[in-house]
């Protein structure tokens, strides 16, 4: 399984919970992925989603070959948190 590194920094309100709407290259189908939240200070948790998959296209033969997986984070902490994006996609 490879990762993707996210390299944007976002900013979480205490209690809210944000939506994100991602696409690879092309919107190329990248089987089941993961995607992990990592705060940027220790002692902070936020609570991710398993996500899913949106299919935008088919191809010539009728697969369903361009998507958008759409996932949500969390923000149980009392107080702001800054955290990036990792995706855990097959190889």
């Amino acid at each position: 399984m490879g990762i993707v590194f996210g390299q944007q920094v976002f900013v979480i309100a205490p209690g809210a919970t944000l939506a994100f709407i991602t696409a690879f290259t092309n919107g190329d189908y990248r089987g089941p992925i993961i995607a992990a939240t990592a705060p940027a200070s220790l002692g902070q948790r936020l609570i991710g989603s398993l996500g899913d998959v949106e299919f935008t296209a088919r191809d010539a033969n009728g697969l369903s070959s361009r998507c958008r997986y759409h996932h949500a984070v969390s923000n149980p902490n009392p107080f702001g948190v800054g955290f990036t994006f990792h995706f855990f996609v097959s190889s």
